[in-house]
C-alpha cells in the first residue's frame, strides 16, 4: 500500500507488527482464493511491515505485472507484429 499511497497505511502501527510469512504456493495448490484464505492467522497482512518501502513495492509490482503479462501471452498467443 505504500507503493499506492502512502496514506492508506498507519505507519506508527505498521512499525510494531511482528512478521507474518506463510507459504503463497502452498497456500494456493490448497485451494485459498482470497487474503483471508490466504493469511497467517488472519492477521490482515503479510510479510515485515516495519520493513516494508513505498520504492520495493513499486518495484516488486512492476515484476509481478510482468512476469503475469508474459504469462498470459504465453497461453493466449502473441499479436501479430503490424
Amino acid at each position: 500500500m505504500l507503493a499506492v499511497d502512502r496514506k492508506l497505511v498507519r505507519q506508527r502501527v505498521a512499525r510494531r507488527l511482528a512478521p507474518a510469512w506463510f507459504d503463497f504456493r502452498r497456500a494456493l495448490a490448497r485451494g485459498a482464493r482470497n487474503f483471508r484464505e490466504l493469511g497467517p492467522g488472519g492477521a490482515g497482512y503479510f510479510g515485515w511491515p516495519s520493513a516494508a518501502r513505498a520504492r520495493t513495492g513499486r518495484a516488486v509490482m512492476m515484476l509481478r505485472g510482468r512476469l503475469i503479462a508474459r504469462r498470459l501471452l504465453d497461453a493466449l498467443g502473441r499479436p501479430p507484429r503490424s
